[in-house]
């Protein structure tokens, strides 16, 4: 697999201008849907919170794209489920099964702060 390849040659993870749109190698691969690239990108410690200029961020696609178990990957590598992109979806009640898990990871998050 050349991804796996090119993080072994330690390829900058977090790079933007990575594709010809210009967004990182995570949220090019949230926004096609890529499973396993975006596990091994994790792996390799991007930054799940990083969004270029115009893009949405990672979770925000892997919520529109209805990749539950992408979501959950994100969310549970430290993900901002407070993030503006993701609180517009949430409030407008779009992707009915993504918008629980992040309400409920917000909530999660919530709780953690206040302890």
């Amino acid at each position: 697999m050349t991804a796996r390849l090119l993080l072994e040659a330690r390829a900058d993870v977090d790079k933007e201008g990575f594709d010809i749109d210009g967004c990182t190698p995570l949220v090019a691969a949230a926004h096609r849907d890529h499973d396993a690239i975006v596990e091994l990108l994790i792996a390799a410690r991007a930054d799940v919170d990083k969004q270029p200029d115009w893009y949405n961020s990672a979770l925000s696609y892997a919520s529109r794209g209805g990749s539950d178990g992408m979501l959950r990957m994100l969310l549970e590598a430290g993900a901002d489920p407070e993030r503006e992109d993701c609180k517009s979806l949430v409030m407008r009640g779009e992707y009915e099964e993504a918008m629980r898990l992040l309400k409920e990871a917000a909530a999660e998050e919530k709780a953690r702060m206040a302890a």
